[in-house]
């Protein structure tokens, strides 16, 4: 009977046992991960990690940590007095780093678990960057978890049934604040028109609004407004402060960027266009590779090179480690501009060190790094390189028969090259290379420099060759009482003189067979004159040159002469420009003033008459400085001016008539090829490893690319050390916009709600990292975030949401009680009022006077003076006419000089990223908004404009309050303003409306 009882009894308590260590087993496993896991990652295994651990001791898993090491075993369950780890942190001996000694708190439950028998329950190894804890962030931190579409909370009674107003009102009803009131038509309707263009309403369209009996007006003006060209224009502004664009390079040599302004565009139109911002970003990362035959897609790559340059580290330096700390340099403000604008990670901090804040080792900068470090930043084709290098190769080959006809007819049309006698050679191309003539001394010299010392002008020289009569450096004018006094120029050796305009009397480098010294360009329509049986002879300003034309035809044979080439300008630069003029025996016969890129090739055909002697070349500076006054004369030939045989003519007519077929060719192949700046993939790959405390010449391990650990939903590799940049850069564009990153739509969604609301729901914009803010309505950020996905990625669709909520429409108003539990209404029980931006200020000007130029796109309004010098200056001056009274994001922005009114109002430097305006108020913004030019030839306009329009002073001040304010005036104001334009004129009157606070503030 026993025996059965026994048997019995077994199958019984066997499951209970088993029950009970299940439960045991759960509650350890839970204490471990909950309380020592975090405690081990945040305190210890920084340092105690690894074959290379601190004193042989690795406390990432349990086999390590319990062996222990060089001192013996770190943990022995159950016996606290054994285990060395307990020792070190109970004396206060370890961590070494006071700053994370472990609490009072960590030390009891590390006691306990030990005391308790170490239950070690997890297979896969602890790191540091696994748990978030007080002094830094793990990959457990909020920013870092899936982003999943919260549960729209309860709708209370009497509360808005918006989604954005549930989120809103529960967490205000918590702390028991009430909403405010809904603003009046009028403040609403000046609140959107800023917030939604940028730009005062119109007084007759608000008007219209305030009296629409409609119950829908406001969505239909919401509406309105996000299909207006002029959003694009305002948000577009807003994207390009992220990007930190401007049009010049920055640094001491802060050169211009003619062709940054087409992206600029792309983005103005991706808004206006509501591009999904998946693909808006996409295409900013890879557009040239994900769709290389759009146009936008290859522009839109500029928004990699939109950051500074440094033009002297990356170009000119000729020291090898300059060049690579700016390389470096370069490519850490790339890759940092990416991350903070579409994932506020501030990965920069990891470039000389792990991270100290959040879960971004050095190892993971650098193969982040290597995604993009195989580009260069250049003026590019906005066609797609494969159609450019397929066009290129037909050109070429064209161009290579076209080279052959030129031969054939060099042959038979014999000609005298004068390129080859600057070069020292006797004009028939057998130069001997690499001479230039010097004409400070009529003699050959080696090479090539840049400006001549020891210049004296207007003194004629003899040339060394048969062949040159002689050069000089003319100068039309010398110093004489304070004034220039003109004189003659001698340009013959048989003293024949001419009278020529004042120049600078300096000059640049010598007359060259080839381009000069820094010339940029050799071509001229469709004709490169340094290839093939082209010639070029290179005159920069200031310089003439005497030929002796008997010398000629004594070497040719030729009888009658007949001087013919195609002239141009090699220089860079759109602004500089030159004279050239031709003169035979000292008559004027051919002349061109202000040739710049603009003229192209000018033909030259002059024939002369037997007897006649000299040929003189002279180009000076346009009395503008020497700047890039590069002239070159292409196939500047004498040929025999006498009538060719019927036989020689029709070989000529036949072979010309090959050469304008093949002429027609190359133009028809001639596609717009628009430029942008922007990037260029390298085509030969180079290495990329991580540098030692950030110094590229410590150079470590080597690297492939990569996305970042923390984002533990996506797969981390995204290529290999041999991935061509093509490949690099569209794995990383995938990588960034997935919709199982938890940042890219977070970070974008809170952007919106900054601009909207003055603060976002996570006050740093750019950091979502350690460092950064908390989400006041964490729930409310990731509704708007799936949200945002879930309608493909429309911006417009999340705007229209957040500015149709009650929410959005609530007044400015302020009452104490409220202040008194959210001073920083980051519970948004109210609207915050707020000062208009430095661009919204002169754009609301322009547009209150009348004299807003709404003309949209193109290359930049340029309201400087700019003069071309090494470093080059930009000379500010008041913008007082309608082409620079475009809307200011149209301006060109130099970096190294901003304009003084735009900086005065807190206009950001774009050399640096800026997620969020700073606002200042400074007596120097009173002052400047009173006195600056600018401001004051507005506030004329500004009374030109009532009195053209009013012709009564009631209606115009009326009229004025209407166009700065919105509103009519009160009975007070109205009575104070006739007052003020009886005494002293419309002008001070609309002077003192320009600058009230209501005029740029809106709430």
């Amino acid at each position: 009977m026993s025996k059965r009882l026994n048997k019995n009894t077994v199958p019984v308590c066997v499951p209970c046992f088993f029950v009970s260590w299940l439960f045991v087993s759960d509650v350890a496993a839970q204490e471990f991960e909950s309380q020592v896991a975090p405690l081990l990652s945040q305190h210890c295994v920084e340092c105690h990690n690894g074959s290379d651990a601190r004193g042989s001791l690795d406390l990432s898993n349990q086999k390590s940590a319990f062996l222990g090491g060089e001192s013996g075993p770190a943990i022995v369950p159950r016996h606290l007095d054994e285990s060395l780890l307990w020792q070190k942190v109970s004396s206060g001996e370890m961590p070494p780093d006071s700053d994370k000694s472990l609490s009072i708190a960590e030390l009891n439950n590390l006691k306990t678990w030990i005391q308790k028998g170490a239950s070690w329950t997890r297979k896969s190894s602890l790191d540091q960057y696994e748990f978030s804890g007080e002094h830094r962030a793990g990959r457990d931190w909020w920013s870092l978890q899936p982003v999943r579409r919260p549960q729209l909370p309860p709708l209370a009674s009497g509360q808005p049934n918006h989604p954005i107003d549930r989120f809103i009102e529960r967490k205000k009803r918590a702390l028991g604040l009430p909403s405010s009131s809904q603003a009046d038509r009028q403040k609403l309707y000046r609140r959107l028109c800023f917030d939604l263009t940028g730009l005062p309403p119109d007084p007759d369209e608000a008007e219209r609004f305030i009296n629409a009996p409609s119950v829908n007006a406001y969505e239909t003006i919401v509406d309105r407004m996000l299909a207006s060209p002029r959003y694009g224009e305002r948000w577009g502004r807003h994207w390009l402060d992220i990007a930190h664009y401007a049009d010049t390079h920055g640094y001491e040599r802060d050169q211009r960027r003619p062709h940054a302004w087409r992206y600029r565009d792309f983005v103005i139109q991706s808004f206006n266009d509501d591009r999904p911002y998946d693909e808006f970003v996409k295409y900013q990362l890879a557009g040239d590779v994900l769709n290389p035959d759009s146009p936008d897609a290859n522009i839109a790559t500029g928004f990699l090179a939109c950051g500074p340059y440094d033009f002297t580290g990356l170009e000119e330096t000729s020291n090898e480690k300059l060049r690579r700390q700016a390389s470096a340099d370069d490519l850490d403000d790339m890759i940092t501009t990416v991350l903070t604008s579409t994932m506020g990670l501030t990965i920069n901090c990891a470039r000389c060190h792990d991270h100290k804040f959040d879960p971004i080792p050095q190892k993971d900068y650098y193969e982040f790094a290597s995604l993009f470090a195989n580009v260069t930043k250049q003026d590019r084709v906005t066609m797609s390189l494969s159609r450019f290098e397929s066009l290129e190769q037909q050109k070429r080959k064209a161009n290579k028969q076209i080279a052959r006809i030129d031969q054939q007819i060099k042959q038979l049309d014999k000609t005298f090259d004068l390129a080859d006698i600057v070069a020292g050679g006797n004009g028939a191309g057998n130069a001997p290379g690499g001479l230039g003539l010097d004409p400070r001394t009529g003699l050959f010299a080696k090479g090539k420099i840049g400006m001549l010392n020891d210049v004296e002008p207007n003194r004629f020289v003899r040339g060394l060759s048969r062949f040159v009569d002689g050069c000089f450096i003319p100068d039309g004018g010398k110093p004489d009482g304070g004034a220039k006094a003109q004189i003659a120029t001698t340009i013959t050796s048989t003293g024949i003189q001419i009278q020529l305009p004042d120049t600078s009397g300096a000059c640049w480098d010598y007359f060259q067979k080839g381009p000069c010294l820094s010339q940029d360009f050799t071509e001229l329509d469709n004709v490169d004159y340094q290839l093939g049986e082209h010639t070029l002879l290179s005159i920069h300003a200031n310089k003439g040159i005497t030929f002796d034309l008997d010398e000629i035809r004594k070497s040719t044979g030729f009888e009658t002469l007949r001087f013919s080439s195609v002239m141009g300008y090699g220089g860079k630069h759109q602004g500089s420009s030159a004279d050239v003029c031709v003169f035979v025996d000292g008559n004027l016969v051919f002349e061109r003033q202000h040739v710049g890129r603009q003229s192209g090739g000018i033909p030259i055909d002059l024939k002369m008459k037997p007897g006649q002697r000299f040929l003189t070349l002279i180009v000076t500076d346009d009395q503008n400085g020497i700047g890039h006054d590069q002239i070159f004369f292409g196939d500047a030939w004498i040929r025999d001016g006498s009538a060719p045989s019927a036989t020689l003519k029709n070989k000529l007519a036949a072979l010309n008539k090959q050469r304008q077929s093949l002429r027609q060719r190359l133009r028809n192949l001639e596609e717009p090829g628009d430029l942008v700046y922007a990037v260029v993939g390298r085509k030969q790959l180079q290495a990329t490893h991580v540098q030692i405390r950030g110094n590229p010449e410590s150079i470590g391990e080597s690297v492939s690319p990569a996305g970042l650990g923390c984002i533990t939903q996506l797969n981390e590799a995204l290529g290999t050390a041999e991935s061509s940049d093509q490949e690099r850069r569209k794995n990383v564009a995938a990588w960034i916009t997935s919709k199982q990153n938890p940042l890219f739509a977070r970070v974008i969604v809170n952007r919106l709600w900054h601009y909207h609301f003055g603060q976002g729901l996570v006050r740093t914009p750019s950091d979502f990292g350690f460092l950064g803010d908390r989400p006041s309505h964490p729930k409310l950020l990731d509704w708007l975030a799936v949200e945002l996905m879930d309608s493909e990625w429309s911006i417009k669709h999340i705007q229209r949401l957040i500015v149709t909520s009650a929410t959005y429409r609530q007044a400015s108003a302020s009452w104490p009680e409220a202040m008194q539990k959210d001073a920083g209404n980051r519970l948004l029980w109210r609207m915050s009022p707020r000062r208009l931006e430095s661009e919204a200020i002169r754009d609301a000007i322009l547009a209150t006077t009348g004299t807003l130029n709404l003309a949209a796109g193109g290359p930049g309004y340029q309201d400087f003076e700019y003069v071309d010098k090494y470093a080059p200056v930009y000379k500010y001056i008041t913008a007082d006419r309608p082409e620079l009274w475009k809307r200011s994001v149209y301006r060109f922005t130099v970096r190294s000089v901003p304009e003084r009114l735009m900086k005065v109002l807190d206009c950001p430097n774009p050399s640096s990223l800026t997620p969020s305006r700073n606002e200042t108020t400074t007596a120097l913004q009173s002052l400047s908004m009173l006195n600056h030019p600018f401001m004051i030839s507005q506030a004329k306009y500004f009374a030109e404009r009532l009195e053209r329009e009013e012709s009564r002073l009631e209606s115009q001040i009326d009229l004025a309050f209407r166009l700065a304010f919105s509103r009519m005036p009160t009975t007070a104001e109205s009575r104070t303003a006739r007052q003020l334009a009886h005494e002293h004129g419309l002008f001070y009157f609309c002077r003192a409306l320009l600058n009230a606070n209501e005029f740029i503030y809106i709430d």
